[in-house]
């Protein structure tokens, strides 16, 4: 859902398969630019590759696109997969268009697009640099409606938030990115909640943050501006120990 808003922009149409909520009845692929899966370190993996291995059987020129978690922690392994056309260890906001204008286009070469490990004509794995951070504070909030009102159940139930990325702790067990932490502007973090609220009423907000509390006047203002607007949803966030151990009562 993250990578929809850059994709929608930019003139494509985006579609959400949640094999979780749906399985893996067969759908059709006729008209798809590509497959993207995002993937944990997990059976997540065999399902997708089961999905994977019978969408080639059906759409053998269909590219298949990884990313998520896992990719991030193991690129090049993943890239090597025959199943995986493209690996993406960046920052999917910033190669995803890129790489759908290509695919769009016919291109066969990929040097341009940030953040991908591709296979080229010889079947060599070429790892291209590594894109920019995004700019946290131009991402829209996700495009709830293109999703399945009667999956989700948008509407007084759960939606998820992201106000910052990264973690600068380097925990061995965690994929995140350790070399920064970013956060939206609070004043945008308020207005993008207020908007939430509004347009789906959910009892609850899940802030995806990494560790939401690494700079206490930041989210002393976001919490504080919940109040002062009214806003009732419930909510609930991941941080560190040691991290939360600095906040006041």
């Amino acid at each position: 859902l993250a990578l929809c808003n850059p994709l929608i922009d930019a003139g494509f149409t985006p579609v959400i398969i949640d094999t979780v909520l749906e399985g893996t009845r067969a759908r059709k692929f006729d008209d798809a630019l590509f497959a993207g899966f995002s993937i944990y370190t997990d059976i997540n993996i065999t399902g997708a590759l089961a999905l994977a291995r019978d969408l080639k059987a059906r759409y053998p020129e269909l590219p298949l696109v990884w990313g998520g978690p896992h990719v991030i922690m193991k690129p090049e392994q993943t890239a090597r997969h025959p199943l995986v056309d493209f690996a993406c260890f960046g920052e999917g906001e910033c190669s995803v268009v890129a790489l759908a204008q290509n695919l769009s286009s016919g291109k066969s070469t990929f040097e341009n697009v940030p953040g991908i490990i591709w296979k080229n004509a010889q079947g060599a794995l070429v790892r291209n640099p590594a894109p920019e951070y995004v700019d946290v504070n131009a991402l829209k909030v996700y495009p709830y409606h293109i999703l399945d009102e009667q999956l989700y159940n948008l509407k007084n139930g759960k939606i998820y938030y992201e106000a910052s990325r990264g973690c600068p702790y380097g925990c061995k067990f965690c994929s995140y990115d350790h070399t920064q932490w970013r956060n939206r502007a609070a004043a945008k973090v308020i207005e993008d909640l207020s908007f939430i609220e509004r347009e789906f009423v959910p009892q609850e907000i899940q802030i995806t943050d990494a560790n939401h509390f690494m700079n206490i006047p930041w989210v002393s203002q976001i919490w504080a501006g919940k109040i002062a607007r009214g806003l009732r949803f419930r909510w609930e966030t991941n941080c560190r120990f040691d991290t939360l151990a600095r906040i006041t009562d």
